[in-house]
């Protein structure tokens, strides 16, 4: 599994090192927890979890020739599990259905709040990203 660091997050690793033979700690997965993910590091993270549920619904698409209406269905099909759909402060992913091969998966970030600055979403079109 790819890991994935932050600037802030290497620097701060860099600095807590320097001088030491101890190796820089390790950043979290993609699956992490909430508290084992650095705050400066969520976004990445919420990126991550958005493109692992844009690859299962792509899988639902192959197989049912449309986007489900519910997240929940990918689960039924063994294409996610429930853990999936939480980004890393611990909020539901927000889902739209915006046609049959059209969708809008969001996290909507620290806030907690839709349409703000902090949002991470993802489009999704077949074979578009």
């Amino acid at each position: 599994m790819a890991r994935l660091f932050t600037i802030a997050a290497l620097c701060a690793a860099l600095v807590a090192c320097k001088g030491s033979d101890a190796p820089p700690p390790a950043a979290a997965p993609a699956s992490a927890p909430v508290g084992a993910v650095a705050p400066a590091g969520r976004p990445a993270v919420a990126e991550a979890r958005l493109g692992k549920l844009a690859d299962a619904l792509d899988a639902y698409l192959k197989i049912h020739m449309e986007y489900p209406d519910l997240l929940e269905v990918l689960i039924r099909d063994d294409l996610a599990k429930p853990a999936d759909f939480d980004d890393p402060w611990g909020h539901r992913v927000d889902y739209t259905r915006r046609a049959s091969q059209a969708y809008l998966l969001c996290s909507r970030g620290r806030d907690n709040l839709p349409k703000t600055e902090d949002d991470v979403c993802l489009p999704g079109l077949p074979g578009k990203r």
